[in-house]
């Protein structure tokens, strides 16, 4: 039986011994990587923050009820409704969009009070503009 422990001098030494391999795939993975940001297109995304303020002053709310109230106000800027209302209003503006794209591109992200609308796309304008729209 064969019991030999891992050393990292050893590994660390081996790899050493081997500087030129370790080189060339350094130099050919920037390359690979290179030729495809020159190939793909960049895509841009666009931010909109909004925060959400609820007034409790007319009683105290327990934490349940202040999560059930972002929660609901989370599923009122998700819904499909909205979707739609936003697809309409950017084809009015002469964005097409469908509701396919609008699932793959515009991106939300909850932070109890604070929501922030992502939308990404190819056109620096359009990304805006469609974050704009949504917010």
């Amino acid at each position: 039986m064969n019991n030999q422990e891992f050393s990292l001098y050893n590994s660390v030494e081996r790899i050493l011994t081997r500087w030129g391999i370790v080189v060339a795939f350094m130099v050919v993975g920037g390359l690979i990587g290179w030729s495809v940001h020159l190939i793909l297109p960049p895509v841009y995304e666009a931010k909109a923050v909004i925060t959400i303020n609820m007034d409790f002053t007319k009683r105290e709310l327990t934490q349940f009820e202040e999560d059930t109230a972002f929660n609901a106000a989370s599923a009122i800027i998700t819904s499909p409704s909205v979707m739609n209302l936003v697809i309409a209003d950017a084809q009015v503006k002469g964005y097409s969009i469908n509701p396919s794209e609008f699932l793959r591109d515009f991106y939300i992200e909850g932070k109890q009070s604070v929501w922030e609308f992502r939308v990404r796309d190819r056109d620096q304008n359009a990304a805006a503009a469609l974050t704009n729209i949504w917010a």
